[in-house]
């Protein structure tokens, strides 16, 4: 007696051999928005600071000193954030791994002292 599937059930797939298989159309993408020179000059700006900082912290993340794996991972971080008034700029930016990132980014005033300092937001 079967429960209605087919010998795939055995492979860990559940087919019910009845109803056929539609093919799922994959959505069209928007084309991306052209950059203006302004932010391109901003991007070209970012990405030679972000070299910058990573050349000068050898590779480790500034904020734990820790080396993340494959030396990817780095990203360039404010440590007063562009929606508070801070400038990409070497003294308000960091090089931080992903996870040191997530914890300060939205949050200056719960950075290291020697970052609150360096930045001119110390207390």
């Amino acid at each position: 007696m079967t429960l209605g599937f087919s010998k795939d059930k055995q492979l860990g797939k559940r087919v019910k051999p009845d109803k056929p298989v539609i093919p799922v159309k994959a959505k069209k993408r928007k084309p991306l928005k052209k950059v203006s020179k302004k932010q391109a000059k901003e991007l070209k700006g970012r990405s030679k600071l972000k070299a910058q900082l990573v050349m000068e912290s050898e590779g480790k993340c500034m904020t734990c000193n820790k080396k993340p794996r494959n030396g990817i991972g780095l990203s360039l971080s404010h440590i007063v954030p562009l929606s508070r008034g801070g400038q990409t700029c070497r003294e308000n930016c960091l090089a931080e791994c992903d996870n040191c990132h997530r914890t300060f980014e939205k949050h200056p005033e719960k950075r290291p002292m020697w970052q609150q300092v360096r930045a001119g937001i110390a207390p």
